[in-house]
């Protein structure tokens, strides 16, 4: 996975966090990534994994994506 990603120049923006992604009566761990190209890179903030209830052994994850166009100077 790490080569692929690399390879085609993704990133993973998954970010530390005290919550795991995936839990259940066997475990737990971060089992989810979440990858976005250069191109989105910049736009995608607050990841983080939701503390709400799922109907999933898998926690809720959020981020935010920012619209609209960049100016550069």
């Amino acid at each position: 996975m790490e080569e692929f990603i690399a390879s085609n120049n993704l990133h993973v923006i998954n970010e530390d966090n005290e919550r795991t992604t995936f839990q259940s009566k066997r475990g737990k761990s971060n089992t989810e990534l979440t990858i976005t190209n250069n191109q989105m890179l910049a736009d995608i903030t607050n990841w983080d994994i939701s503390e709400e209830e799922s109907a999933s052994d898998h926690n809720i994850i959020k981020f935010s994506i920012r619209l609209g166009k960049h100016t550069t100077h």
